[in-house]
């Protein structure tokens, strides 16, 4: 069994999490669940979680409840992202893939949610070991440095850590929230291409 960490990936939704799950990937370090959003219903089960030594966990909502974290050896990356546009992005989803009817209430209720709960987050997390926040407007403007400051913390040899090819899972995009789901579209569809190639 190995005795590295485990490296667990939280935020909220909509804020980069899955990305980073894909740089983390390219360092060919080992995951749980399938690319391209290494989602794995088994996460909120404590005693499988515990069984994760050395490899990467995506947990997004820690602050509920629900999401009980045992004790463990852990280096937890937390994705922030700015608020706004992270709630923006929220309701895209709920509106493209659920039909559901958002507007400026909704907008306001989800950015304020946002904001309140990540103290919250933020605290579970701290109980259980080392965290790095770690911006999504960084990572999509500076993918190198952000790949750099991934390896470091989760404990990949900056040397030998593939730190271009962890970079080169983030295509250029902007940062904040599109009005449809085209751009994420074409974002699968580019990795597509990308994983097969490489």
């Amino acid at each position: 069994m190995t005795d590295k960490p485990i490296a667990l990936v939280c935020g909220f939704g909509r804020c980069g999490s899955s990305l980073v799950m894909q740089m983390l990937a390219r360092s060919k370090m080992p995951m749980t669940g399938q690319w391209p959003d290494f989602e794995d219903d088994n996460s909120s089960n404590p005693y499988w979680l515990q069984k994760q030594r050395g490899r990467a966990v995506k947990i997004l909502d820690v602050h509920r409840a629900e999401r009980f974290i045992p004790s463990g050896d852990y280096r937890t990356i937390w994705l922030d992202r700015d608020p706004h546009q992270q709630a923006k992005s929220q309701l895209k989803m709920l509106r493209e893939l659920n039909g559901i009817k958002t507007g400026a209430r909704h907008l306001r209720a989800f950015r304020k949610s946002l904001v309140n709960d990540r103290p919250k987050a933020m605290e579970k997390l701290a109980t259980q070991g080392p965290v790095m926040a770690l911006d999504f407007e960084q990572i999509i403007n500076e993918p190198e440095m952000a790949a750099l400051k991934i390896a470091l913390f989760v404990g990949l040899d900056s040397h030998t850590a593939p730190i271009k090819a962890m970079a080169a899972v983030v295509f250029p995009r902007p940062t904040h929230a599109q009005p449809d789901m085209r751009l994420e579209a074409a974002l699968l569809e580019e990795q597509e291409k990308e994983r097969s190639d490489g």
